[in-house]
């Protein structure tokens, strides 16, 4: 897959989270398809900041971007990884897998 697809399905998931009512502050892709090293098997690593995800556990985000991850598979028929993050944990790393995601490549931004 070229990058022009990765970003057309990054968009896809922005525009569907939007769309959902999501109040999306960030939309970040990082991982294989953002340093141009995919392989096969690879999946898109998507992170979502949203501070609707405050106060929520990992089981409590996931049902929140469903069918944004439901719309990719329909539409690219390709797996995705949604990292779903709050504004503070992305901006302060609280969690782990922020400091990868913010070496990726920010494709919507609210502010």
């Amino acid at each position: 897959m070229d990058k022009r697809k990765a970003d057309d399905i990054v968009n896809c998931v922005t525009r569907k989270l939007i769309d959902g009512g999501m109040n999306v502050y960030k939309v970040v892709l990082f991982g294989s398809y953002y340093k141009g090293t995919p392989h096969k098997d690879s999946d898109i690593d998507i992170a979502v900041v949203s501070d609707d995800f405050k106060g929520k556990d990992i089981w409590e985000r996931g049902p929140m971007t469903y069918d944004a991850e439901v719309a990719v598979i329909r539409e690219f028929d390709i797996p995705v990884d949604l990292i779903k993050l709050t504004v503070d944990e992305y901006e302060n790393e609280t969690r782990m897998i922020a400091s990868y995601v913010k070496e990726g490549k920010v494709v919507y931004s609210s502010k």
